[in-house]
């Protein structure tokens, strides 16, 4: 019963570090959708969209983006049409496209987290390998002089890399490299904890409702609006990354 306790005031104590990150960015969360749906119609305002981007680097930031813009299309081609400026989305629906995002802004931190520091360890062994780099370029040299010296043709070097090659650099074509294995692992929450947190935050946010599909009553939103709650719903995500990662170095934090 002590442990039990113990871990819900683990939760509180991570959710509040969440809440905190979001008022240094000074965004107001959004409160539980009943008390801002009006004739069930959606409105969220301000926006606060570059205030909610800023959290991100520009190549997790142009992810987040496409993301963004499948959602609001597939919720645009599979809802009821009433024209382009207006959604309309079941509210069940809308709370798994909400928690799907938070999975996503988790997924999109651990995969720049882990892109960084495979880039920092590829530079250190750049770095601590200079002579085996110098030695493979005077080899190079000496065999192109050994092949001019006895007539032989030197082939040259293209310009342009083939489209097969990944470009490590990028963060869209590290994810592209993933095997199913390194993909599974970035996506899987770590703790019991985050699991917990997620499914609370969307309970706290969509209410009772959430889990009812007789009163799952249909939502109508601009998509201004939808783009807010998703940033949000991303952030948070992130945000929980962090918050489980620092906490988990005090606290042991129970594997999920």
């Amino acid at each position: 019963m002590k442990d039990q306790e113990c871990r819900t005031a683990i939760e509180d104590v991570m959710y509040m570090l969440i809440v905190h990150k979001y008022s240094k960015i000074e965004v107001p969360m959004v409160p539980n959708l009943s008390k801002i749906i009006s004739n069930r119609r959606l409105h969220i305002w301000p926006p606060r969209e570059a205030d909610l981007e800023s959290i991100h680097g520009p190549e997790v930031l142009g992810q987040i983006k496409e993301h963004l813009t499948s959602i609001i299309r597939w919720v645009h081609r599979n809802g009821p049409k009433i024209n382009r400026s207006t959604l309309r989305v079941k509210r069940l629906q809308l709370a798994r496209i909400y928690s799907a995002s938070i999975m996503y802004g988790y997924f999109l931190k651990s995969v720049a987290v882990r892109h960084r520091l495979d880039l920092t360890f590829a530079r250190s062994e750049e770095f601590l390998q200079p002579i085996q780099l110098l030695n493979a370029q005077l080899a190079t040299t000496r065999k192109k002089e050994q092949q001019e010296a006895f007539g032989g043709s030197v082939g040259t070097v293209p310009s342009s890399k083939p489209r097969s090659v990944v470009d490590p650099h990028d963060l869209k074509s590290y994810m592209m490299g993933f095997d199913p294995k390194t993909l599974e692992l970035c996506a899987k929450l770590r703790t019991n904890e985050a699991c917990n947190l997620i499914e609370k935050h969307s309970w706290a946010l969509f209410g009772e409702k959430m889990g009812s599909t007789e009163t799952d009553e249909a939502v109508i939103l601009d998509p201004a609006s939808l783009k807010r709650l998703l940033l949000e719903a991303i952030a948070f995500g992130s945000f929980l990354w962090d918050t489980e990662d620092y906490v988990d170095e005090i606290y042991k934090l129970q594997d999920s």
